[in-house]
């Protein structure tokens, strides 16, 4: 049996850099995906786009912008072309065997759109979604359980092959 693939997501709060670094080193991530509608920082600009591409790419780490379709602050439905497009565009980088994560500034998952919003598509489409908080402890399972039930993850499941 194959396992399925995994998209995992992580935020950055208010660490700094050198720690987000250490966590995205020690997960050993490949491909970062900024889902941020607005990819800085007026307290914390070590997380403005440029200054987190130039990291990124010093760290041989793939960084992705994708905030403006795939954003909390967005309007776009998830049945928007713009939006499947870059969710198929994540999920690619992940069935490409890329240790790929979604990111946004809220440590927390579960207040924030990678759990509500862009999680259950994922799930729908067959992932497993992993939730990087710390070293120490990552979520899945639990959110997977929590979530099968929500509003989003049964449109997901009517919709059945988003691509």
């Amino acid at each position: 049996m194959t396992s399925k693939p995994v998209i995992y997501t992580i935020g950055h709060s208010t660490i700094s850099l050198v720690d987000f670094m250490t966590l995205v080193e020690f997960w050993g991530l490949q491909a970062v995906v900024d889902v941020r509608s607005k990819p800085y920082s007026q307290y914390n600009p070590h997380f403005n786009k440029e200054v987190l591409m130039g990291t990124f790419h010093r760290k041989c780490i793939d960084y992705y912008w994708r905030g403006k379709t795939l954003g909390g602050l967005c309007k776009t439905s998830i049945k928007d072309e713009n939006f499947l497009a870059d969710i198929k565009f994540v999920a690619d980088l992940a069935k490409k065997g890329l240790k790929t994560a979604i990111m946004c500034s809220e440590s927390q998952p579960l207040k924030c759109h990678r759990a509500y919003k862009l999680s259950p598509v994922f799930l729908g489409q067959g992932f497993q979604v992993r939730h990087l908080i710390q070293k120490t402890q990552e979520d899945g399972a639990e959110f997977q359980s929590k979530r099968r039930n929500s509003w989003l993850w049964e449109e997901c499941q009517k919709q059945g092959e988003l691509f």
